[in-house]
């Protein structure tokens, strides 16, 4: 069985449909996260009065090193700034996400993978669908 770390700073909780029943990813203290540059401010065409600055790629901070047998919950962007990383899962924040009535999400019914999970594990992601 594979062990899952959760690399955010906050409760992931995974809530099965059909049973209403969750599963809670609590924060393992380590946290990993893409920090970016900011280049020069852009003046935009009509935009001129708002403050807006270009981000370029980021380098990850705090992602462990691939280890057999675990995977890592990670925030979207960490995970689309990793691509060749088999081991990462996002939460799915679309509109599957279980909302608040503040439109906070308090759980999701999936997790987001990079290609190379996908490949890693066809079925058992294709059984979910």
């Amino acid at each position: 069985m594979t062990m899952i770390i959760n690399l955010t700073s906050h409760d992931i909780r995974l809530r099965d449909p059909d049973t209403g029943t969750a599963r809670v990813f609590q924060p393992s203290g380590l946290l990993a996260r893409v920090v970016s540059r900011r280049a020069q401010p852009v003046s935009l065409p009509g935009l001129a009065d708002l403050p807006t600055v270009r981000q370029l790629d980021g380098v990850t901070t705090g992602l462990p090193p691939l280890t057999s047998g675990v995977a890592y919950i990670v925030s979207g962007r960490v995970l689309h700034a990793n691509p060749e990383r088999p081991d990462l899962l996002a939460p799915t924040t679309d509109a599957t996400a279980i909302r608040s009535i503040d439109r906070q999400i308090t759980a999701v019914i999936s997790f987001d993978v990079n290609e190379q999970m996908a490949e890693q594990y066809p079925l058992s992601l294709k059984a979910r669908r």
